[in-house]
């Protein structure tokens, strides 16, 4: 899987996951030079079917594909914090389900997910038919046919928003398992995200009531980039109140503290 890094070797790993139909640049730029000068070490890729990480096999394309490719990332380069958008959070999700995979996480942040294929994530997706999106968003269009050419030329967007908006990469998350996850946790979205049903969010935080919960004001879906400031002063103070936090097999102790907003 292909992957820019950034930052210190010996600073905090931080995981960045794009979303859907985006790439690990194209949707965290705003936050890699903040991050690295900061002192953080940076890993992001392009998922499995996006960008310059090709498939080798475009119609076995679902989420497995994408958890198997962040877990053995993981497991190649050891334990992160993990920040997921959308797709990307959506991918931990499903890899957490799996408790094994636990200790390989030294904190969590999702931004846009949801845990099952609701109303709001289905009529999301009806944007994504190539030629209507293509109508209304020609110049987003230029941008996603230059990013993923090296899946197979100019017009490969198109198979990157049609798999993307696909079935086989539906949400539906077990909940149970990923309650066991004791890392230092943020859970964000924009208040005016259409992607992701407010409820969702809401069985996060009671799952979790350890994280940190935040709500971005005037944001949407892509919260770290249309509100890139506020996104990373956030995240930057949460990395740096939990930052004694990310160690292996951390455990929550009573002088842990919360952050709502």
């Amino acid at each position: 899987m292909y992957m820019t890094t950034y930052g210190p070797e010996s600073g905090v790993p931080l995981l960045f996951l794009h979303g859907g139909t985006g790439t690990g640049e194209s949707h965290w730029k705003r936050q890699i030079k903040p991050f690295s000068e900061a002192g953080y070490r940076l890993y992001i890729p392009d998922l499995p079917g996006h960008g310059e990480s090709v498939l080798d096999d475009p119609e076995t394309y679902n989420r497995q594909v994408l958890i198997d490719a962040v877990v053995e990332l993981l497991e190649a380069k050891g334990p992160m914090v993990c920040v997921g958008f959308s797709m990307g959070g959506h991918t931990l999700l499903g890899m957490l389900q799996d408790e094994r995979t636990h200790p390989l996480v030294l904190g969590l942040v999702l931004i846009g997910v949801s845990i099952d294929d609701n109303a709001a994530l289905q009529q999301w997706r009806k944007h994504f038919h190539p030629d209507s999106f293509a109508r209304a968003n020609p110049l987003f269009v230029r941008g996603m046919s230059r990013r993923h050419f090296p899946q197979g030329g100019p017009d490969a967007w198109r198979d990157v928003l049609i798999r993307d908006s696909a079935g086989s990469l539906e949400v539906k998350v077990d909940l149970e398992p990923i309650s066991r996850l004791k890392v230092p946790t943020m859970v964000m979205r924009g208040d005016r995200d259409r992607a992701v049903d407010r409820t969702h969010h809401t069985a996060l935080r009671e799952m979790w009531t350890h994280a940190d919960v935040c709500v971005i004001p005037a944001g949407g879906h892509d919260v770290q980039m249309l509100r890139s400031d506020l996104f990373n002063a956030i995240l930057m103070d949460f990395l740096e109140r939990n930052d004694k936090h990310f160690v292996p097999n951390w455990e929550l102790t009573e002088d842990f503290e919360p952050a709502l907003g």
